[in-house]
């Protein structure tokens, strides 16, 4: 198992690396995965910035973009988090409050792979 260390002055977490082979796998065949780190502490949102938040939601629905450039201090990321966790806690309480139809999803533009004629299923 990977150990875990703390740099207490910038709040990185980094994994060990684990012995690849020369392919660059480890010993399970998979690729090994990247260090994690936290590059900066993380921002609690103001009153300000949540109710400007909760303003562009009526606005623009789940237009992260619109949102983003409405509340003028958060990334479409921590928007998108936010609203994901704020969703959550409506859901839970049921306090009524309009959460925004999630957005159509894009048609597929017929270049991705058929899944159902995978050759490694059963069946095909």
């Amino acid at each position: 198992m990977p150990s875990l260390e703390n740099d207490e002055n910038n709040n990185n977490i980094e994994e060990d690396e684990e012995e690849q082979n020369e392919e660059g796998l480890d010993s399970d065949g998979k690729k090994p995965r990247k260090a994690y780190t936290i590059s900066k502490q993380r921002e609690h949102w103001t009153e300000e910035e949540h109710n400007k938040f909760m303003e562009a939601l009526k606005l623009y629905d789940r237009d992260w973009k619109k949102i983003e450039k409405f509340i003028g201090t958060k990334t479409v990321i921590q928007i998108r988090s936010h609203a994901q966790k704020w969703f959550l806690k409506v859901q839970k309480n049921k306090t009524g409050e309009r959460i925004p139809p999630a957005r159509p999803k894009r048609k597929s533009s017929g270049k991705e792979k058929d899944k159902s004629k995978h050759p490694h299923q059963e069946g095909n």
